[in-house]
């Protein structure tokens, strides 16, 4: 499925960590380009800015997005803690079937499943520490005390995460949470879960959403590009880590004035090494040094990035035995010992009924 729909905005990003592994959420610089559909062309572009769990990038407009095909985010100077050049992915755009959900309905619908929160909306003007909504004026102080709160209309990307509920007032429903976030006022949807401490916690929600796209083999296109830097000589391009597969080279000539496409090398000009893990080109003395080329693969499908982002899955059949993966696996670590030995079961019996996946004829698996 394409990671934007037609005609809607998007959020191109990319994940920057620091030498540690740990998301980086300050100090990164440059401006990031979207570029296409399926070409060169440049639609936008402006300074990045952290998104979120380390997510730099920038919002896209649904207006630039009008017309199906690949897009590419490029970064042509990253300074910072990371710093880099022509740092950036490729993206598709298309049409979105009814029927395909955004990580924050899924989530409302694996929460409402499992009768683990209550989704909501505020009702009065909040703060940063606090959200008021009328219909939780009842019980005592210690109701909600220790629940998670999660935010789905955050006033800023970096606010997705939850925050703990610390106080409540049941006299008018207002949860005072921490950490701080963007101030909430009224009309703001929201997810009240892990009732005092005791059911899931967000976190466990994502990850298990992960795990069940990863069993299930869903995959994503990915592209990279890069440019040849000598003439004549053979090339080899290293495959990044976490790619699930290969399918093709293409390049742009970028010497003949011409503007158009990128074309397609044909499969025997192009040799992938799954054990060295490498793509060669065969045939390099047709291409000049400062020649363009994008790689393109697969990689296997990863929880979506933000709320709005729509959830990975190709048909409704695999959007359902998604779902019963992701709730099967969730009641396996159930804090309820009733619900892990029939959810054992359950998953079992999915998993055994997982078809292998077929590679395409034009891909190769590494």
């Amino acid at each position: 499925m394409p990671d934007a729909a037609l005609g809607q905005p998007y959020t191109a990003a990319i994940l920057i960590r620091d030498s540690n592994g740990s998301p980086l959420t300050s100090g990164e610089t440059g401006t990031m380009t979207i570029a296409g559909p399926d070409s060169t062309a440049t639609l936008t572009s402006g300074a990045i800015s952290h998104q979120g769990y380390g997510w730099w990038g920038i919002p896209v407009a649904g207006s630039f997005l009008t017309s199906p095909g690949t897009y590419t985010a490029n970064i042509a100077a990253l300074g910072g803690t990371v710093s880099g050049t022509n740092v950036g992915y490729a993206f598709s755009v298309g049409r979105v079937e009814p029927w395909q959900p955004t990580l924050r309905d899924f989530l409302a619908e694996l929460v409402e499943h499992l009768g683990d929160g209550w989704l909501s909306t505020s009702t009065g003007a909040g703060s940063t520490t606090t959200l008021v909504d009328s219909a939780y004026a009842w019980g005592d102080a210690n109701t909600w005390v220790g629940s998670e709160l999660v935010i789905l209309e955050p006033g800023n990307v970096a606010d997705a995460r939850s925050v703990r509920v610390t106080a409540f007032n049941q006299a008018n429903g207002t949860f005072t949470f921490t950490p701080a976030v963007t101030s909430v006022g009224s009309g703001v949807d929201y997810v009240l879960l892990n009732r005092r401490g005791t059911g899931w916690r967000l976190g466990q929600y994502l990850a298990e959403i992960g795990q069940a796209l990863r069993r299930l083999g869903v995959r994503e296109e990915v592209a990279d590009r890069v440019t040849l830097t000598t003439t004549n000589v053979d090339f080899e391009y290293a495959i990044p880590a976490g790619w699930a597969a290969v399918t093709g080279v293409l390049w742009h000539d970028n010497y003949s004035g011409y503007t158009g496409d990128w074309c397609r090398l044909a499969p025997d000009r192009v040799t992938v090494d799954p054990v060295r893990r490498v793509v060669r080109l065969d045939a390099p003395y047709y291409f000049l040094s400062g020649t363009p080329l994008e790689i393109r693969g697969l990689v296997y499908a990863q929880p979506p990035r933000f709320w709005s982002s729509w959830l990975p899955a190709a048909t409704p059949g695999q959007l359902a035995t998604l779902r019963e993966l992701a709730l099967a696996r969730l009641q396996v670590i159930s804090p309820r010992p009733e619900d892990r030995q029939a959810a054992v079961l359950r998953l079992r019996e999915l998993e055994g009924g997982l078809p292998r996946r077929l590679a395409r004829t034009n891909e190769v698996g590494l």
